[in-house]
């Protein structure tokens, strides 16, 4: 990260991203601390490696005090007995988080069940101390790896994160730098040998989420999503990754949320001229070819018998990018016709394990 950018205003793209980080952090926390959830880990750790100091010039909250926030907020009776929230931040540079620390004296949580732990150290020596605390199975895991840069991250640390269980991470990667640079060494050494340079700058951060997905070993099941942020000429971007279905269905609900076009970018990313409350001449013209070709991969699934319950049907929605939801409008068509029986209009995410049937009349 550069060594000015808290120094200055946080730019719109910057705040699209620390919303982003926001809106998961809300969906994610509740999954862990309440009553109604007690197979859940009750220890819970969110990991910020980036932290900065905390704000940019203007005083604006950065992660960190975004993240304390949301435990503020959320924190109440509510919590299941036993419950452990333990917030890590670091950044390499000691000013930074001097600064952070001063700023968290000023506006203490003072809340028995949660601790907050700041350090000054880099990414590799920070990692390596957490781990053993990442790695315990009796804890459910927030990472947060928000960095311009490519130099401080080790190759091989997707690796060893995507092995951790009931581990959600989130990172943001500049994903021009992989299309502009890839021939400097420090960005050879970790580029993914599945990644393809795309013709299209648009298309950047998308490329870098399937250089990802190709790199998980096939013995591990693990999830990955992208939101592309376009600041100025240059396209960023997060990257999600999760172990568990739930995890990546509440990142696609923000992704949406953020984008109710096509849930990947704050931009036009394919260039079909969509906007909402346009009005169209004909029919379906409205609807994007994503949600178009997912709604025909759909239908076709069901009625080659390859989508036989909920549980398919989350699965083929994941794998397209689309929410749950997007689901519906095929399953209406269907029953309608009469070629489906089922019990669900949309498919529950917490029937994922146990699914009800799809019938094929």
């Amino acid at each position: 990260m550069s060594k000015n950018f808290h120094e200055k205003p946080f730019d719109e793209g910057t705040l699209l991203k620390l919303s982003l980080f926001e809106k998961y952090a809300q969906a994610w926390l509740p999954v862990f601390v309440s009553k109604d959830n007690s197979t859940w880990p009750a220890k819970i750790n969110i990991v910020d490696f980036f932290a900065g100091k905390g704000t940019d010039l203007l005083g604006k909250p950065g992660s960190p005090l975004i993240l304390r926030e949301v435990v503020r907020a959320q924190h109440s009776s509510k919590w299941r007995p036993g419950s452990r929230v333990n917030i890590y931040l670091s950044d390499a540079d000691s000013s930074k988080t001097a600064h952070l620390e001063a700023l968290l004296q000023k506006n203490p949580l003072n809340i028995p069940s949660v601790n907050i732990d700041v350090a000054h150290a880099d990414f590799k020596t920070r990692f390596q101390e957490l781990k053993p605390i990442l790695a315990d199975r009796q804890s459910a895991n927030l990472i947060i790896i928000d960095q311009f840069g490519v130099k401080q991250v080790p190759k091989n640390v997707f690796d060893e994160i995507i092995r951790l269980d009931s581990t959600d991470t989130l990172i943001f990667v500049s994903s021009n730098t992989f299309r502009r640079f890839g021939h400097l060494p420090e960005v050879q050494r970790i580029t993914l040998p599945g990644y393809n340079r795309p013709t299209d700058y648009y298309k950047a951060h998308l490329a870098v989420a399937d250089a990802f997905r190709q790199a998980v070993p096939p013995d591990v099941e693990y999830h990955i999503g992208s939101f592309s942020i376009k600041k100025g000429s240059n396209i960023y971007g997060i990257l999600f990754g999760t172990k568990h279905p739930l995890g990546i269905d509440k990142f696609l609900q923000v992704a949406w949320n953020m984008d109710p076009v096509v849930g990947t970018a704050n931009f036009d990313i394919e260039r079909e001229g969509i906007a909402l409350n346009q009005d169209f001449l004909f029919e379906g013209m409205e609807v994007p070819n994503k949600v178009q070709h997912f709604h025909e991969k759909l239908e076709d699934y069901i009625a080659k018998g390859q989508c036989v319950n909920e549980r398919d049907i989350i699965t083929l929605c994941h794998k397209h990018g689309v929410c749950r939801k997007h689901s519906t409008i095929v399953l209406e068509k269907m029953k309608k016709d009469g070629r489906i029986k089922c019990d669900f209009k949309v498919p529950d995410i917490n029937k994922f394990r146990e699914p009800r049937s799809l019938v094929l009349v």
